[in-house]
């Protein structure tokens, strides 16, 4: 399947940036245990220097070990993504990562359900509510995580970049949809993507677009009807869904 972008991806294995490679690692660890034979046998001045060497590097591998910890994705988690013929799985470049996400209806001028799983979810835990949505007339969009469900696993992971994902997905379907509106839902973590969506909306021509976003403490695996859609939560409008 062809990305849904001018960007080519050439299938690169995402890279550490905030943390060290385990060879790097490898590397220092050896280089520490060399300081500590050197620094048995060694005079006095050397001691000194390849003392101040060895705390360095061993608070370099601390500092490594918990931001390691901070940025790791789930590790227990789905492995499957939404399974559905009636969605056609997409996948969008940004900044060579291939954002995944699966889409039912593109009815000019209707509105988009963009829908957001939880964490150590996927796209096939939203699929009852989506399909609340795409009954309603929502051209509905499932979106999954990176490094949740099938989505290409990164070594490191914050919920940031989602946030900017989701940006920049937005962004790129309303180019092509500039009439209609966006209605954000999110679950549990994905409750929190939509916030931080509202802090900077994605723009279209330097207007800014018309998103609402919602959340709900409902599980999404749970069986859902209308009268329950309805009771939803909207954070930053009075309006309900049926008068998007």
């Amino acid at each position: 399947m062809q990305p849904y972008s001018d960007e080519k991806y050439i299938g690169e294995k995402p890279r550490r940036v905030a943390t060290f490679s385990t060879s790097t690692r490898l590397i220092l660890i050896v280089l520490s245990c060399a300081l500590v034979v050197s620094i048995s046998i060694s005079s006095m001045m050397y001691k000194i220097t390849y003392s101040f060497i060895l705390l360095t590097i061993f608070y370099s591998l601390v500092r490594d070990f918990f931001i390691r910890a901070l940025l790791t994705p789930p590790t227990i988690k789905m492995t499957s993504s939404l399974e559905d013929r009636s969605y056609e799985q997409r996948t969008l470049l940004r900044q060579s990562y291939p954002i995944q996400y699966f889409q039912k209806g593109d009815t000019e001028g209707a509105p988009f359900a963009i829908l957001i799983h939880g964490w150590s979810a996927s796209s096939k835990r939203m699929r009852n509510i989506a399909e609340i949505f795409s009954s309603r007339g929502f051209n509905t969009v499932v979106v999954d995580m990176r490094s949740h469900g099938t989505s290409l696993n990164i070594p490191e992971w914050t919920v940031q970049q989602v946030i900017d994902d989701v940006y920049y997905l937005i962004e790129f379907i309303a180019k092509s949809n500039p009439d209609s509106k966006f209605l954000i839902y999110g679950h549990s973590l994905g409750a929190y993507v939509t916030l931080g969506l509202h802090r900077n909306l994605p723009t279209i021509n330097g207007i800014t677009m018309n998103v609402i976003s919602i959340k709900s403490n409902i599980k999404p695996s749970k069986n859902i009807n209308n009268n329950t859609i309805m009771s939803v939560k909207i954070l930053s409008s009075g309006n309900s869904i049926k008068n998007l």
